[in-house]
């Protein structure tokens, strides 16, 4: 039972991997050995596949299978698939054609044996494949020979069924012959041996049709062109290339020049075109085949193309505009003459001077567009001394400007020369999608300006990070920009002030022993800036410091504050100091005093509790605990005083 059970998987098996290989495999039929295939004739490759859609490729070897080339990549349907060429190889007995599959060329299949390319006697190169011919026109025949004897050149409108010899004993290896009236696509010429008729190679197909003929339908006279618009032209024929040529006159056709190519089907056609800069009323139009130009008409009669006084080449249709925007109008006057320029931003009902007496040889000029926002603009160039010579633009638009807002420094600030400041602004509006700032500084009130940033605008990102000048000055203004839309501006509202700010900080804050309230000691500084010296202790409100004390620049620098306890609470301070004009300048760091508590411990231990001092790194707790210890040797009532020691 078992073996039979394992018999029957190992069949099962087998089946279906005989199925799934034979469901990817590719069969070569044709060629597949002994075949001979002749250069200048059309091959064809045979092949299976039972795949859809699959991509291939076909090999060529000269060499028995030694070497294979890639002559194409093609698709294959399930079924039967043929791909053909012209011949055109190098003459072998070795022969092999391999069809392989492009994602796995394991899947594969070559010809069976070797086969041959031949080259015949004459191997005929023109005509091509699909060429044309015109009737009553030349016909040229070109060929190699592999011998010197004279040849004959017959030719045949029906595929080779009938000939007819249209020349004999030709000692070269081109021929030309008038190609007779006949309409054919399955034309052919046949060059022999004219010693032995038998040795003999036929063309590829290609036709015989009767000339084409053309006839111009539009414009063929009165008609009015204008420049700037698109203009049609159109006719009728027969036999017509797919290419058509068009030529343009100014004076009734004494000249001519080109102007335009276009697409034709056999029986006509038509074609918009760029009205050519060019002021005539005796305009006509010449179309001609391309490949056959005698086949061709002009425009019955003359028509006329209107050039207006000025052609606005900028601004263009539908372009957009920010108010106030400096716009350089260009234009080309056919006559050059004084010019004004004005714009319209209600579709031209009405206008609005924006540039008057410009040169004749001006052609552009830049104009400050208007603050109100539009999407019917048009710009008009007129003659200054002719109202009634004027050329229009095409309409666009303009929209509100974006809006840049200086945040700080904005006038009045003091700012610290050579520190860090972060300038702050905000750019709110269609602002451009890509754009850089400019961010200039001033220090003698704008008279003159120093780039200080140059830097790619990103939304939301509306600050800039400066180191102030060493020199300091009171008339400072800070100027952002848009690089490319410099109109969009802004400037501090007034000058802000840039000085040597001195640095001031506390040295201790300890307990009067007279009063027993706090004392603050500072250092002085010899800045002349400095009025007095102002002290600010935070209140119930975390981070909020208010003033309780000053004291003048020359006076001993130590302030107590009559309202601490130190006995209830630590205390938060700061310094800053006034100058003569009142402004309070920015603080240094705070100081915390040491708040110190005293509870009975366990027996006869007491606990010394206490806050650390903030203000500046003090030692180790180590050499606290030292004091403790001192303490503690001591009995009955006693006062402690802890002291900071600075690191």
């Amino acid at each position: 039972m078992k073996t039979k059970l394992l018999f029957s998987t190992l069949f099962i098996f087998l089946f279906l991997g005989s199925f799934l290989t034979s469901y990817a495999q590719v069969q070569l039929i044709s060629p597949n050995g002994g075949e001979n295939w002749v250069n200048g004739s059309e091959v064809s490759v045979v092949w299976t596949c039972e795949n859809d859609y699959d991509y291939y490729s076909i090999e060529f070897s000269y060499d028995n299978g030694a070497n294979y080339y890639v002559l194409d990549y093609v698709y294959g349907m399930a079924g039967t698939n043929v791909s053909s060429w012209i011949l055109n190889f190098a003459a072998t007995d070795e022969a092999k054609v391999r069809v392989s599959n492009y994602s796995d060329p394991s899947i594969s299949d070559e010809s069976d044996g070797t086969f041959s390319v031949v080259n015949p006697t004459y191997y005929i190169y023109t005509p091509y494949t699909g060429a044309v011919f015109y009737q009553n026109n030349e016909i040229i025949v070109q060929w190699y020979a592999s011998n010197s004897n004279p040849a004959n050149v017959d030719f045949s409108s029906d595929n080779g069924l009938t000939w007819v010899q249209v020349g004999n004993g030709i000692s070269g290896e081109i021929h030309y012959f008038e190609a007779p009236v006949v309409n054919s696509n399955q034309c052919v010429v046949k060059v022999s041996d004219a010693t032995n008729p038998a040795d003999f190679n036929v063309s590829q197909v290609f036709s015989v049709i009767p000339a084409p003929e053309l006839s111009l339908v539009s414009p063929n006279g009165g008609e009015t062109w204008n420049y700037g618009e698109l203009s049609t032209v159109s006719w009728t024929g027969s036999n017509i290339s797919p290419y058509v040529d068009l030529e343009i006159s100014s004076d009734d056709g004494q000249t001519w020049q080109t102007f335009w190519y276009a697409e034709s089907g056999p029986s006509g056609g038509s074609a918009q075109v760029e009205t050519p800069l060019i002021h005539t009323e005796t305009a006509r139009i010449r179309i001609s085949d391309y490949n056959y130009p005698s086949a061709s008409d002009i425009s019955d009669a003359g028509f006329t193309i209107n050039v207006p006084p000025f052609i606005i080449s900028y601004p263009a249709a539908g372009y957009t505009y920010y108010t106030g925007q400096t716009l350089t109008v260009s234009w080309f006057a056919i006559d050059p003459v004084v010019t004004d320029i004005e714009i319209s931003l209600d579709n031209g009902l009405t206008f609005q001077p924006l540039a008057t007496g410009l040169p004749s040889n001006s052609g552009y000029c830049d104009v400050i567009l208007p603050a109100t926002a539009s999407d019917n603009c048009i710009i008009k160039i007129v003659a200054s001394n002719n109202p009634e010579s004027f050329a229009l633009s095409q309409v666009f638009s303009i929209i509100e400007a974006p809006v840049l807002t200086l945040v700080q420094p904005n006038g009045g600030e003091l700012l610290d020369n050579d520190s860090s400041y972060s300038i702050g602004w905000t750019y709110t509006g269609e602002v451009p999608e890509y754009t850089y700032l400019l961010i200039d500084f001033s220090a003698d009130n704008g008279n003159s300006w120093e780039n200080i940033g140059f830097l790619y605008y990103y939304e939301n990102e509306n600050s800039f990070s400066w180191t102030t000048p060493v020199q300091t000055s009171d008339s400072c203004l800070i100027r952002i920009s848009d690089y490319y839309y410099p109109n969009i501006s802004v400037t501090s509202q007034s000058v802000f002030a840039i000085r040597e700010i001195p640095e001031l900080d506390i040295c201790m804050v300890s307990v009067d022993s007279a009063s027993g309230k706090n004392v603050i000691v500072w250092n002085k500084s010899d800045s002349e800036l400095i009025s007095e010296y102002v002290i600010l202790k935070e209140g119930n409100e975390a981070n909020v410091y208010e003033e309780v004390g000053s004291v003048p620049s020359d006076a001993v620098s130590t302030f107590i504050d009559s309202g601490s306890n130190p006995r209830e609470k630590a205390t938060r301070y700061k310094l800053t100091f006034r100058d003569a004009q009142g402004n309070l300048y920015g603080t240094g760091s705070l100081h915390q005093t040491i708040h110190l508590s005293i509870s009975q411990g366990v027996g006869n231990t007491w606990n010394l509790n206490w806050n650390p001092y903030l203000g500046f790194p003090v030692s180790s707790i180590t050499s606290i605990v030292v004091v403790i210890q001192k303490i503690c040797s001591c009995s009955g009532l006693f006062r402690a005083i802890l002291l900071p020691i600075q690191t």
